[in-house]
């Protein structure tokens, strides 16, 4: 009895020590085990979200000086177009230029075309000005997208800028410089735009030749699509905010928060963000640069990281916007509490494991030992609900120690199995999602060529669906000409292994399940996989490109041949090498032979350069080096066979951001002809003045001279006349009369011929010139005893012009109407119509009209239709119109029937046609 009564002590003892001692050992473990997961759940969470948030900044921070730098490029273009700086020139040159040889109003036109096919080719930006510093900064040129809608402001659109900030700082740059404005929202007529605009302005000096400051160019770019960009969410748990240096929200999620500034409302960071205190007590509002921080912005708690982009213009101030990109703090919470759930789980399932197998070791304790070696084996094989059998306490202590111990081992084992089986899979998932994710199409095959992954993108790009593609041979998709190659070269490829874009210098096409083929890119890469090496291709559709490409070529060729068609020699000047580039042509227009190496010295031009011209030629080329001019000069040249020849050049300084000066791109032509016709041009018209003086001085003096014996004899007639009234029969008197009535024709014809040898000349100044008082004054001035009806067709221009000339035209041909016409009451007819840019007038009545026979003869001098004792005349009126008319570079032509009415229409050329203005 004692013996029995021992070995259950024993036994109870054994028990209460083995549950006792594996509990406290289990429930320490379990306790580690949960402290040491949670806190690398914790770490692994923290350092994939400040991995995410730092990449999104980076990319943010790259998008925003992206754009910034391309806005500096274009207004920077935009000043440089020819139509900007032929008004500068045409505004110091009575408003035309002569290297365009336009006027202002086409200029301006042409601007106005060339802003808006900007705007319609960059969708970005929505706004574009030229504004002049006169007339408090008035805009010339204003284009505008709206709705996808390219407008070009009228006249009295344009708008006064001189209080605008953009305005009073670009003025102070220099030629080259950019200003650049802060954020904010667009504004029109002095008022915020509707739905709001984000907007960033650039804006950059226009300068004339001689230095002074004509205006500036501005372009206005949306920032609206920029911003949503920045703040898209591609995770699902971003936060993004945006502001200024001074605080002030350009981002918010909150969109009511944004530009406050230019709203009246008060919305900053650092009334939102719960402080930090420094170790002076100093609340800090910023966060550490790209470092994931714990804070709470309006209440709530955030892990985010911040960081600064410095922006800076011409003007050398520095302005600085932030990022910051947070997640809640729920979002770490809510990681963390589904890994603690699932270790937590865990654990209680291996402690429920352990107890239900220390409760079987415990109650077979006293099981032989070959019964516990059987279990063994059948939990070596897997099976773990097997019962322990009883055992005596000390034979089996050591034994059983060790099979707990390879038990817990082997399901640690398994556990970790589970897990990387879980792991392995969740990688699998990803790498599905980041293949069909991605914009390009991707095919994977096996070392047989046979297709077994195919994602969406490749049924959008060739129409079968993926499962229409597995097993499939890749040749399905190759034209059936390529095929057999295609095998071939599958074969080599699989032998190599080595990534490489397939078919590189060859046209590669693709077939679409409907038969039809396109160009294509294909990168190839292998990877290894289950049974063999796996090949893996990225398709690329190049029709786009292909056409692009050919478009390219094209126009280049054309522009090739227009170039050396017009004798332009292209040359490059690289400022750090001291090295010149020239094209074909250069090497023709300077007569030397092209050498074998593309670069050449500086003192290549300069040695062929006139010495007497080369000071003048290098001045200018530094001025423009050194932004002060542009690089546009004449020189003269002596070719190697020391032929001189004349040269115009202009180039381009092509500068870094610090705007130093690192390639000019220029151009010559040979202008020596155009020199030689320009100095012959001179000579003729200083010897064609001479002889017009002198014809003036011949005419005047004929006219004079011829004009004193009539006047003598007129007054004999009228002496003879009075004397001699009442004894000189009736035909005697009628004598005298005839002779004094051809006196004074005589006299007038001398009249006309002065008047005509004067026609076609510039008569003084131009003035302004309302043509319907013109004609009313001029009907007015002959005061004749007819009825006369005067209607206007069209509305009368009111335009600048030579006076004199346009009077003579219209008083001859209203003249001739009144004179010619057989019937007491008159209908006179007015028209004005303006073609291209040039008035065509129309002076018309109801008489008799001209027989067609008769129609060219009227123009020539002393041509009249009816006997001239009939109706009084010299035969040159119509003559003087017609030398007047097309001395001024018009034309004059005649419409009647010959039996109604009669219609003269008469051009006048558009060099006049300035300040244009219509009534009625």
């Amino acid at each position: 009895m004692n013996r029995i009564h021992t070995l259950l002590n024993a036994r109870a003892s054994l028990s209460f020590r083995i549950i006792a001692g594996v509990l406290l050992l289990l429930l320490l473990a379990t306790t580690i085990q949960i402290y040491l997961s949670n806190q690398l759940v914790r770490h692994s969470v923290l350092a994939e979200l400040q991995a995410q948030l730092e990449a999104k900044a980076d990319s943010s921070a790259k998008e925003l000086h992206y754009r910034i730098d391309r806005l500096y490029r274009d207004v920077i273009f935009l000043s440089q177009t020819p139509s900007a700086q032929g008004i500068v020139r045409a505004s110091n040159n009575n408003g035309f230029d002569a290297l365009e040889q336009q006027n202002t109003a086409f200029l301006i036109n042409r601007l106005q075309d060339r802003l808006a096919a900007f705007l319609n080719a960059n969708p970005e930006y929505f706004r574009a000005r030229f504004i002049g510093v006169a007339d408090s900064g008035r805009e010339i040129v204003r284009v505008q997208s709206s709705a996808g809608k390219i407008e070009v402001a009228r006249d009295d659109q344009l708008q006064q800028k001189a209080d605008r900030d953009y305005f009073a700082a670009t003025i102070k740059l220099k030629p080259g410089e950019t200003y650049l404005s802060d954020f904010n929202l667009s504004q029109d007529n002095g008022k915020i735009e509707v739905p709001h605009r984000r907007t960033l302005r650039a804006s950059t000096p226009i300068y004339a030749n001689n230095g002074q400051l004509f205006g500036i160019i501005v372009i206005s770019m949306d920032m609206g699509p920029v911003f949503d960009k920045l703040m898209e969410d591609n995770l699902g748990y971003i936060t993004t905010y945006m502001f200024t240096q001074n605080g002030d929200y350009l981002i918010h999620p909150m969109q009511e928060k944004t530009f406050g500034f230019d709203l009246g409302r008060s919305f900053k960071w650092q009334q939102d963000i719960a402080a930090t205190v420094d170790i002076n007590s100093k609340p800090i509002y910023s966060l550490p640069q790209k470092k994931l921080t714990l804070f709470t912005h309006g209440g709530q708690a955030l892990y985010g990281v911040q960081q600064d982009v410095s922006i800076e213009d011409s003007t050398g101030q520095e302005r600085v916007v932030s990022f910051v990109y947070a997640a809640h703090a729920s979002y770490i919470s809510a990681r963390n509490s589904g890994v603690n759930k699932i270790i937590l789980l865990s654990a209680a399932s291996v402690a429920w494991l352990i107890s239900i197998l220390l409760y079987i070791y415990i109650r077979k304790l006293i099981t032989p030992l070959i019964q516990l070696g059987n279990i063994a084996h059948t939990i070596g094989e897997g099976d773990y609900s097997i019962s322990l059998p009883k055992a005596n306490l000390r034979e089996v202590d050591q034994l059983a120690l060790a099979f707990d111990t390879m038990l817990r081992k082997i399901i640690a084992r398994d556990n970790e199995i589970i897990d990387s089986n879980h792991r392995l899979q969740a990688s699998l998932n990803y790498a599905d999602l980041v293949i069909e994710s991605m914009p390009e199409a991707i095919i994977v095959t096996n070392s047989a060529g046979e297709i077994i992954r195919a994602n969406r993108q490749v049924t959008a790009l060739f129409g079968y669906t993926s499962e229409q593609l597995i097993s499939q041979p890749i040749e399905l998709l190759v034209p059936d000409r390529y095929r057999d190659k295609h095998r071939s070269l599958r074969t080599g490829f699989l032998k190599e292994s080595v990534s490489r874009l397939m078919g590189e210098g060859m046209n590669l096409f693709a077939r679409r399940q409907n038969g039809s083929e396109f160009p294509v890119e294909i990168g190839l890469n292998t990877i290894s996989g289950i049974g063999g090496v796996n090949v893996l291709a990225t398709i690329f559709d190049i029709t786009s490109r292909k056409k692009n490409a050919e478009l390219l070529l094209h126009a280049n060729t054309r522009f090739s041949l227009a170039a050396s068609a017009a004798g332009l020699g292209f040359w490059d000047y690289d400022l750090q090498r001291n090295t010149l580039q020239w094209d074909d042509t250069m090497y023709v227009i300077y007569g030397i032979e092209k050498s074998d190496t593309d670069e050449q010295p500086f003192s290549l031009w300069a040695n062929a350069v006139h010495p007497d011209d080369l000071d003048a030629s290098e001045i200018a080329l530094q001025a423009a080096i050194n932004g002060n001019a542009p690089f546009d000069a004449e020189f003269r040249i002596v070719k190697p066979s020391g032929a001189q020849r004349y040269i115009k050049a202009q180039a381009f300084v092509l500068r870094d951001a610090a705007g130093i000066a690192k390639q000019i791109y220029g151009v010559n032509i040979d202008i020596t002809d155009r020199k030689n016709t320009e100095k012959h041009q001179e000579k003729l018209m200083r010897n064609l003045s001479i002889i017009n003086d002198e014809l003036n001085s011949f005419a005047y003096i004929a006219s004079h001279d011829l004009k004193s014996p009539l006047r003598g004899i007129d007054q004999l007639a009228g002496w003879i006349a009075e004397d001699l009234e009442d004894k000189l029969d009736e035909s005697t008197q009628k004598h005298l009369t005839l002779m004094q009535s051809r006196i004074k024709r005589m006299e007038k014809l001398l009249d006309d011929l002065l008047e005509y040898s004067r026609a076609g000349r510039h008569s003084g100044e131009q003035t302004l010139v309302d043509t319907r008082l013109l004609v009313q004054d001029i009907v007015e001035l002959f005061g004749a005893t007819q009825t006369i009806h005067i209607n206007y067709l069209s509305p009368m221009p009111v335009f600048e012009t030579h006076k004199v000339p346009l009077e003579v035209v219209f008083r001859n041909l209203i003249g001739n109407a009144i004179k010619h016409h057989p019937r007491t009451e008159i209908e006179l007819y007015i028209s004005a119509n303006k073609h291209n840019g040039i008035f065509e007038f129309g002076v018309g009545d109801d008489g008799a009209g001209i027989a067609l026979e008769h129609q060219q003869k009227i123009f020539a001098m002393f041509q009249t239709l009816r006997p001239r004792d009939k109706v009084e005349g010299s035969g040159i009126g119509l003559a003087l119109v017609k030398k007047t008319v097309e001395g001024l570079g018009g034309t004059i032509r005649v419409e009647s029937d010959g039996v109604s009415g009669c219609w003269f229409y008469f051009t006048w050329p558009a060099i006049h046609n300035l300040n244009v203005h219509e009534m009625f």
